[in-house]
């Protein structure tokens, strides 16, 4: 009798602390929310400065209308062309490609403590479950393509492995399952029947680096993430190592702590989701940095420690904004898109490059200093790109990359309706709106500088809004390199 009436006293504690854990979380993120209501502008489509994508549309919804709280996965299925969501409420919600649900699954079809999930190309469902009350063991639970359970996968046959918890798997065109945990060194390898093959792992300085997600791309390439060292993996689809990229840091194009990383099958470019510097930064298909979007806030664009990122076979990029409650959806600018492409699949060798640039010097003018392109102009107070725009730089960019030994200097300007240093400033992300736009249509960033001069060099002093208007501008002049 005593033994039963103690247990119930458990049960009840058990729930009085998990019905507080629900309502810190809900504070806590009320605070956060107002945090960035006080310190952050509800900007619409705010990260598009400069960059080739935008804004398209929200999923914040589940298949009853209830709301996705605190979404922290996402993954797009090409086949189906379907939409798959982990949030709080331990539940994976399947949504159609035009963002509407049709389909939950919970505790009622085994569904306990999902982590992430994976569809192999016969169209089985493999869930990462953390191990819970029902069942106390971490496993992988497979489903059919009709979303009945069919096994569970156990790990076993490696060091460690009684308190390894599946985060983020997926699954090769031979059917071996690749799975990371959050804190563990590499990702551990499966066949389809569940037997233990290897760990890779990479290294640094002769040490094992921790490995918090995986994924492939259409070729077979595998990515790893490591938000221990800021680092991302790359091995191809026999398992050796070809490069890795990323730089520690707070700062523009550096990662703070990176969770995940998807690829645009398209044309190879990368894109990693930070959790700490609230932002998805973009790289080509050789890890070279692009341009990033995002930033800590509530509106459209904006972030809330992002948890996870996927790109379907259009390209668009689903990123789950976990504190912000929803999975924000964006597109990559088409015309950007095919230039980008032009550069990534065109395979020369060194000898052809010696050639070509060769050939280039030889044709450019003498006084390549005498170049002259169009100036492009900006709102008050603005360095977003406008449309009008983007036919000059796509102009200059295709230029320089007929000109391989001419360089870029971008100068900054501002009309003088605020101090100096407001000036200065505002002329610098101008020059750096315009570099990062020429960056993502394949000019290397090595060869633009960039310079501000804030008021200084006004071209027009009249005070008419149509003078004013022709100093806010960014000016290009060509350079030797």
């Amino acid at each position: 009798m005593r033994s039963k009436l103690s247990e119930t006293k458990k049960i009840e504690r058990f729930e009085f602390l998990k019905c507080w854990r629900e309502v810190w979380i809900i504070l806590c993120s009320l605070l956060l929310a107002l945090c960035s209501m006080l310190s952050f502008p509800n900007k619409l489509n705010a990260f598009i400065e400069g960059v080739p994508v935008t804004y398209i549309d929200v999923i914040t919804e589940d298949e009853e209308g209830g709301k996705t709280l605190f979404p922290s996965f996402v993954f797009t299925e090409d086949g189906m062309k379907e939409i798959y969501i982990i949030d709080s409420d331990a539940r994976v919600v399947i949504y159609t490609s035009d963002f509407f649900p049709i389909f939950t699954l919970d505790k009622a079809d085994g569904v306990h403590m999902p982590q992430g999930l994976t569809i192999d190309k016969s169209g089985n469902f493999y869930i990462a479950q953390a191990g819970t009350n029902e069942n106390p063991r971490h496993r992988l639970s497979v489903y059919n393509a009709c979303l009945k359970w069919t096994r569970d996968i156990y790990f076993h046959g490696f060091e460690g492995s009684a308190s390894f918890i599946p985060y983020r798997l997926v699954v090769d065109k031979k059917g071996d399952i690749y799975v990371a945990s959050y804190s563990f060194p590499g990702i551990v390898i499966l066949n389809n029947d569940g037997q233990f093959i290897d760990i890779l792992s990479p290294e640094e300085e002769d040490r094992k680096v921790q490995v918090n997600y995986v994924t492939l791309d259409k070729a077979g390439r595998i990515y790893l993430v490591s938000e221990e060292v800021s680092h991302i993996y790359v091995y191809d689809e026999n398992r050796n190592f070809l490069f890795k990229f990323g730089q520690k840091g707070g700062g523009k194009s550096k990662l703070s702590r990176p969770q995940a990383v998807a690829v645009d099958n398209r044309n190879g470019r990368i894109y990693v989701v930070d959790y700490m510097r609230h932002t998805v930064s973009a790289y080509d298909k050789n890890g070279e940095y692009l341009f990033e979007f995002g930033g800590l806030g509530w509106g459209e664009g904006w972030f809330q420690y992002p948890r996870d990122i996927a790109v379907d076979s259009q390209g668009r990029i689903f990123v789950a904004d976990t504190f912000n409650d929803r999975i924000q959806v964006f597109q990559p600018v088409e015309e950007e898109i095919v230039a980008q492409e032009v550069v990534i699949e065109e395979k020369i060798t060194e000898e052809q490059v010696a050639k070509i640039e060769t050939e280039a010097e030889e044709k450019e003018p003498e006084h390549i200093e005498k170049v002259i392109f169009k100036d492009i102009y900006f709102d008050t107070d603005k360095y977003d790109i406008k449309a009008d725009a983007r036919p000059i730089l796509k102009e200059i960019a295709s230029w320089l990359r007929k000109n391989t030994s001419a360089g870029l200097l971008i100068e900054g300007h501002c009309d003088e309706m605020d101090t100096n240093e407001y000036n200065l400033a505002l002329g610098e992300k101008r020059a750096n709106a315009a570099k990062d736009y020429l960056i993502s249509l394949g000019v290397p960033s090595k060869r633009i500088e960039t310079i501000s001069y804030g008021e200084e060099k006004s071209v027009c002093r009249e005070r008419t809004k149509e003078c004013m208007q022709k100093n806010r501008r960014v000016h290009f002049v060509i350079i030797k390199k």
